[in-house]
């Protein structure tokens, strides 16, 4: 059986000559509003923990900052290794 469907978010990026004109907000509620449209339980993503910033807005618009987990990432050298 196929779980909920869950949205993951890798990167959004907002160069800097873009910033402080609304682009973050408005590309951050256009995935939120395509999560809800096709109904997403969920949507997850990354964000460093000394962009405070970041961090303050995303709580201010109800997302929980999960800051007792950790990224856990294999790069392709140790993937290699493993499988072999």
């Amino acid at each position: 059986p196929q779980g909920p469907p869950i949205m993951y978010y890798v990167y959004l990026i907002v160069t800097k000559n873009k910033q402080k004109i609304g682009a973050g907000k408005a590309l951050y509620t256009a995935v939120l509003k395509y999560a809800h449209d096709n109904n997403f339980n969920r949507v997850a993503w990354e964000v460093i923990d000394w962009n405070t910033n970041a961090i303050e807005f995303y709580k201010s618009t109800g997302a929980t900052y999960l800051n007792n987990w950790s990224v856990v990432q294999m790069n392709k050298e140790n993937l290699e290794k493993f499988i072999q």
